[in-house]
């Protein structure tokens, strides 16, 4: 696991934990992009993420700006949100979830991406997913 960040669509850096697969791939391996449930970090993955790799899928756990920690681990995205007055609400992470799926396809121009939500991000995911290509 390699902890990275990008930015969000308003520049708000982005925290993320990538799991990459197993084994090398030709390029194809499916990607999961992981977002947490209400108050929570991309910490909520440390176990499940590794399962998912052993399983043939890449895996990207995204700290979305609504948030706090879990299992040990800062929702560092939330932090940043808050210590520059940006607004930490559900739907005011949206644009972390759009921008990280976003960088999902251009770290993986041609893998499937596939977005998996935790409570309130599930219903997003399914909103932004019906949205986007």
């Amino acid at each position: 696991m390699t902890t990275i960040t990008f930015p969000s669509e308003d520049e708000l850096e982005i925290t993320a934990d990538v799991y990459p697969p197993a084994e090398p791939s030709r390029g194809e391996q499916p990607v999961i992009v992981l977002f947490h449930q209400a108050g929570f970090s991309r910490g909520e993955y440390r176990e499940i993420a590794p399962r998912l790799v052993e399983q043939g899928f890449s895996c990207i756990a995204v700290d979305q700006r609504s948030g706090n920690a879990t299992a040990g681990v800062i929702n560092e995205t939330a932090r940043r949100a808050k210590e520059s007055g940006k607004g930490t609400q559900f739907l005011d992470a949206r644009q972390d979830m759009r921008a990280a799926l976003a960088f999902a396809r251009t770290e993986n121009p041609n893998s499937p991406i596939i977005g998996w939500g935790s409570s309130y991000s599930s219903s997003l995911i399914l909103t932004i997913s019906a949205a986007m290509p």
